[in-house]
């Protein structure tokens, strides 16, 4: 059941139709454990014809790739937090989670912990790449980007390019996605649209940029943070790998 796992992180977010706001702030420790805060809100139900076919083109997508055809809000409680006990070997936690409804929308609210990121990026992110490793002048690069052609990431980021679907944009319009990483030291560069103290902020809006849902699924997520005082293992998970 893969599908959960791309709502919560940083993986393919995308994977709820219309108006999806998703915010999601993952805190990395000095010793290298950590949490995640992640809300979404979506549509519980399809409105209009083109809403629906928009959303069975999806649900074809994920089939295809090998994936759960449920979506995230389509989802119990009680089927998440048996997802997550499963994660428990690799040290990743559901700490909470809420659910409301409410005028015809989900609104999900969680809060994951973990014990290392490669136990994180197992557990969440099986089609990404993380990275961490350090630098001559001991300060970290912290990297994660997109696995091959055939992973489900790809198939979605494909559909999300085509702006001459008119499906695609009922799909992903009102899409918005602002996603926070705290590092354990300053943030000293990286790719994001803003960075202040540790805390390095990506944001991706469908209705400002087409490409926004394609670039979030794809373009690597990168920042350097400064070292001094800090001890964390290298890691990489390589994407596919178990």
């Amino acid at each position: 059941m893969k599908t959960l796992s791309y709502m919560l992180m940083l993986g393919a977010l995308a994977l709820a139709a219309g108006c999806v706001q998703i915010e999601q702030d993952l805190t990395l420790k000095a010793d290298g454990s950590g949490v995640v805060n992640v809300a979404y809100a979506a549509p519980e139900a399809e409105q209009t014809m083109l809403q629906q076919a928009a959303r069975e083109m999806l649900r074809q997508t994920l089939a295809v790739s090998g994936g759960n055809t449920r979506l995230p809000q389509d989802m119990t409680d009680a089927e998440i937090r048996k997802q997550f006990a499963g994660y428990a070997r690799l040290g990743v936690k559901l700490e909470q989670l809420t659910t409301e409804r409410k005028a015809g929308r989900v609104v999900r609210r969680g809060v994951i912990s973990f014990k290392t990121l490669d136990g994180l990026a197992r557990a969440l992110l099986p089609e990404r790449t993380v990275a961490l490793s350090r630098d001559a002048r001991g300060d970290y690069l912290l990297v994660q980007q997109a696995g091959g052609e055939k992973t489900l990431s790809s198939r979605l980021a494909a559909i999300a390019a085509d702006d001459s679907n008119p499906l695609v944009a009922e799909l992903f319009k009102g899409f918005r996605a602002t996603l926070r990483v705290t590092a354990p030291g300053r943030i000293l560069d990286g790719n994001a649209a803003q960075a202040e103290g540790a805390t390095a902020t990506w944001r991706f809006d469908y209705d400002r940029d087409a490409q926004a849902v394609a670039k979030l699924l794809q373009r690597p997520m990168r920042l350097t943070f400064a070292g001094r005082g800090l001890t964390l293992s290298p890691l990489l998970h390589r994407a596919g790998e178990p």
